[in-house]
């Protein structure tokens, strides 16, 4: 693979742009360590029927959120944002996970309150709770969302930036030795397959940080 070449000049700036890296890694282990927002194997003590019909329900809200974020153009990674909040809250509170109803409205605000924190697109405003709720064909009102967004930030106690998988895999790209061309492909690559490992309830319990490196790991040697 092509590698960099840094010129006469370059080195110092090389190496503090590497330090700044290395210190955004360990702020984002330290917060990835933090009970805040570490997640736990929550349907490990569930019964057989219940971890079935939860983890049909996880996969389908998120693979609907990509299909949101798709249509509205509004980035991808805000999606794994989005299921770090709903993994979170169900870590916290298993009422949840017996009920569909509770489930959807939990998925909806999740993705609702990710495009409010981080997205900044002029679309995004799209994502309101009326049109949400406009999605469910009146199943649901916009009080559902309101009230769900009140439990989340209540469980979380505003702390509302999770460190996510591809959080970590913008920091590994930029210290890897290739050019722009192959590190772009590599990223694209490696969010590819961050993206399916977030549906897939099995990688719940590994952390951001190691699902991240084991896509690039994956990425670098196909």
């Amino acid at each position: 693979m092509p590698r960099k070449v840094l010129h006469h000049g370059d080195e110092d700036l090389h190496k503090n742009e590497q330090l700044e890296i290395e210190n955004r890694l360990m702020i984002l282990r330290e917060n990835e360590a933090s009970e805040h927002y570490k997640c736990s194997h929550y349907l490990s003590s569930a019964n057989r029927r219940t971890k079935a019909e939860v983890k049909v329900w996880r996969q389908w809200y998120i693979k609907w959120m990509f299909n949101v974020a798709d249509h509205f153009r509004l980035g991808r990674s805000v999606v794994s944002h989005a299921v770090a909040y709903l993994d979170k809250f169900a870590s916290e509170d298993h009422s949840v996970l017996s009920s569909k109803d509770e489930f959807t409205v939990l998925a909806i605000t999740s993705l609702y309150m990710a495009v409010k924190v981080y997205s900044t697109l002029e679309n995004a405003s799209a994502i309101c709770a009326r049109n949400l709720v406009l999605l469910t064909e009146g199943k649901f009102v916009e009080e559902d969302i309101l009230r769900m967004e009140r439990r989340l930030l209540d469980t979380f106690q505003w702390k509302l930036y999770p460190p996510t998988s591809v959080c970590f895999l913008r920091e590994y790209v930029q210290l890897l030795p290739f050019d722009i061309t192959v590190t772009s492909n590599l990223a694209e690559l490696s969010q590819f397959i961050i993206e399916i490992s977030v549906t897939k309830y099995t990688y719940v319990k590994y952390p951001p940080s190691v699902k991240a490196y084991a896509a690039l790991s994956i990425a670098l040697d196909c």
